[in-house]
């Protein structure tokens, strides 16, 4: 007997000592593999959004931090969280800029903060933790919290104006400075950025585009030298290169710097880093080459004359009667001519309903302005658009997406 157990004894340490051997080499391959994926990343800042409401009002909590975290090093391994407290049904700005903590990074990290209550003399401050899954969403003790408004950052697929080009057939160039425009580059991050916006239309629609390619430039200057720093972007239907004759779809996006400084706008307050509103300025300039598309060969030389800009005129007018005397007249929606007493001839809408109307200001400056606000906002804040005018709204659904609906940015789930 005694001899018996000294024997299982030995085959049982053999097997736990196995066992542990697999268990180390399990984890440093699990290490290693975390460390390769860190490595295969471009470093990006992400973005996860609470979004609630406080009193009637929207109550936004914001988390940024690195896709690598502390696997990229020290210097990625921050987490901020930015917003404002809500105390008795009311929101409350916080007594300090932001929430420093630290994210261990990867697709499933973790975050670590400290949640402190009571004065400078009486101050107590307990660790809390929130859990990254899948780079999806932020959970705490299991339930989703935060959205990332940008999961791409943790696919490890550097994004290049050559995968952009062989994706999509446009070409990404930067400015290198010529006389005419100031130097400017695509950031990693803008490219990223830009990648969403692409990836995230129909099927079919960038080829109703009379786009060829996207510059980044610095500022926007007028042909007198005049800089205007304030204008996010610009789109040049006869300028891939310049195209005297307008015989091609040779269209032209530039996006400047103003397009990603924070609230330029002033439509997101969820959008401190400025991502969405990036996204946002090249989706109202690629409606402009939806509106100038023909065909394959050719431009509509007078947008307000294509199928497209023309329907989207009457589908937006407050009377949708077309035999109605008037229906094109001045007071039911978008008119062009000269009122008496206030010349040149120039575009009107007059007597806005609340809920038949333009999402922004600008949109107010044209009928193509409306449209490509009214699209944009379509995709980054439908709720908004909804809520200016369901026509608008109805009318990119069905003749501009296909029936393809958004979520901050994202196509929702059908």
């Amino acid at each position: 007997m005694i001899h018996k157990f000294s024997l299982y004894n030995k085959i049982l340490i053999r097997w736990v000592i196995l066992l542990l051997l697999a268990f180390l080499l399990l984890s440093g391959a699990s290490t290693f593999t975390a460390t390769a994926q860190s490595e295969d990343l471009e470093p990006a800042l992400v973005t996860a959004i609470s979004k609630n409401v406080c009193g009637g009002q929207d109550w936004i909590v914001t988390i940024n931090f690195w896709n690598l975290g502390a696997q990229g090093g020290e210097q990625y391994a921050q987490a901020t969280i930015i917003g404002d407290n809500c105390i008795n049904g009311k929101l409350t700005p916080t007594p300090f800029d932001a929430m420093y903590g630290t994210f261990s990074g990867g697709r499933n990290g973790v975050f670590a903060f400290e949640r402190c209550s009571g004065s400078s003399s009486s101050k107590k401050c307990e660790p809390i933790q929130f859990e990254l899954e899948d780079g999806k969403q932020v959970t705490y003790q299991g339930q989703p919290l935060y959205i990332v408004q940008n999961p791409e950052a943790f696919d490890g697929k550097p994004i290049t104006p050559e995968y952009i080009f062989t994706t999509y057939g446009i070409q990404v160039e930067d400015t290198i400075g010529d006389g005419e425009w100031e130097a400017s580059s695509w950031s990693p991050q803008e490219l990223r950025l830009l990648n969403e916006v692409l990836k995230e239309l129909p099927p079919g629609m960038i080829k109703r585009m009379a786009l060829t390619r996207i510059i980044r430039s610095k500022v926007k200057l007028e042909s007198n030298g005049y800089i205007k720093p304030s204008v996010l972007g610009t789109y040049y239907v006869c300028d891939s290169p310049p195209d005297p004759d307008c015989s091609a779809s040779s269209g032209t996006i530039r996006i400047f710097d103003a397009a990603l400084k924070p609230n330029s706008l002033g439509y997101f307050s969820d959008d401190p880093q400025a991502r969405k509103q990036f996204k946002y300025t090249i989706m109202h300039e690629m409606t402009h080459a939806l509106q100038y598309y023909k065909d394959g060969n050719s431009i509509n030389r007078n947008p307000y004359n294509s199928p497209m800009m023309e329907n989207f005129q009457d589908a937006v007018r407050y009377d949708t009667d077309i035999n109605k005397p008037g229906f094109f007249g001045y007071g039911n929606g978008w008119f062009y001519g000269e009122i008496p007493g206030q010349p040149p001839p120039r575009w009107f809408l007059n007597n806005l309903p609340e809920d038949n109307k333009p999402p922004t200001q600008y949109g107010i400056t044209n009928p193509m302005e409306d449209m490509s606000e009214s699209t944009a906002m379509y995709v980054y804040d439908p709720a908004r658009l909804k809520a200016s005018s369901m026509k608008r709204y109805n009318f990119i659904r069905d003749f501009v997406f296909g029936g393809v609906e958004y979520e901050n940015g994202f196509q929702k789930k059908q």
